[in-house]
This record gives C-alpha cells, structure tokens and sequence, in this order.
C-alpha cells in the first residue's frame, strides 16, 4: 500500500483559549465549550434558563461562557468542581458572601451587591470557594479568584476555561485531588 510518510511537526501545549502561532484571526480563539466537549463527553440533555429572571434576582448581567455552561451541562459538577446552578446563584452567593466577612483583623473583601465585588460561582472538592471578580463591567471579561482569605489565586479567563485547565492539569495549582481516569474525568449527573 503506497501511502505518503507523516510529515513531523512540533506539539506545544497552549492554555485554553491561547492564539495558535500562524493561523487567521477568526481561528485563533477556540470554542471552550467544545473543548470541554472532548475531555468530558456529551451533555445528556439542553436545560435552557430564564436568564432576563435569573439576571434580575442576581442583579448583574452574567457571563455567556456561564450561561452556555449551565444550559448544556445541568448540573455542572466536574471532577470535583461544583458550578453552582443558576438558579441558586444569588442564594448561595449570599450564604458564602457573609462568611468573607467574618475576619476581624482582614482588610475587608468588596463583595457584591457592592459594584465591582466578588460574586460566587462555585466551589471545589477540596473546599475552595470560586468567585467571578466583578470589577471589569463587560462580564465576559470577569476573572475567577479563589483562596481569598490567604494565598488568592486568580484565573484570567472563563469558568469553563478553568474547568478545562484542571482536567488537563495546566493550572499551576490544580483546584481538585481527581484526574482524569482511563474511563476519563468524573462528570456528576
């Protein structure tokens, strides 16, 4: 069988939603719903959301990576990051919220409803709160910020973005103790 030899190319590993060196401008950015598509399999069903509701009891406009999330991944519990339900958001921010406030001796944390506060988003299994920073107006530039009270890390990019960079082990510090298994990562119907 005549076939042409494999023309060898470099492999780089990018971070998600990093520009590929040499292509146009319109392929540079890929689809990280997509991507996590790959990692963890296809959604079991659409759960479409209310947002202009969900916005309201919020009080903020939320991210479309956040809203693409939860509408194709009901509920988003993934290797042990919980994403919380949109429904619940404002809820659980609230309950969260008030713990940031507990520390006597801290400098005080700015938290929504106060503009530009943190807004909750989840959390993991080993117990780290995720918060979307709400200081940029456009909320698809929001940054994720975790370990607050200490070290506080932050991720400049969406929470899908994030999920996608736990599962493939990209983040300086993994958010969670599970890896992706042979059967491939744990995804919480």
């Amino acid at each position: 069988m005549l076939s042409l030899s494999a023309v060898p190319r470099p492999r780089v590993l990018l971070p998600p939603g990093a520009a590929r060196p040499g292509l146009t401008v319109a392929e540079k950015r890929r689809d990280p719903l997509a991507q996590l598509r790959t990692i963890i399999g296809e959604p079991t069903a659409a759960c479409p959301r209310d947002w202009t509701e969900i916005e309201r009891t919020v009080g903020l406009r939320l991210p479309a990576d956040y809203k693409r999330l939860t509408e194709t991944y009901d509920p988003a519990v993934i290797n042990g990051l919980f994403v919380v339900q949109p429904e619940d958001l404002r809820a659980q921010h609230d309950e969260f919220a008030g713990y940031l406030h507990d520390g006597e001796d801290e400098a005080p944390l700015r938290v929504h409803p106060e503009p530009g506060g943190l807004l909750w988003c989840g959390s993991t299994e080993g117990r780290e709160w995720l918060w979307w920073d709400t200081s940029h107006p456009d909320p698809d530039r929001w940054t994720i910020t975790w370990d607050v009270d200490f070290d506080r890390h932050t991720f400049d990019g969406t929470l899908t973005e994030l999920l996608i960079a736990d599962l493939t082990g990209t983040l300086p510090r993994p958010l969670t103790a599970l890896a992706a298994s042979d059967e491939g990562p744990l995804l919480w119907r």
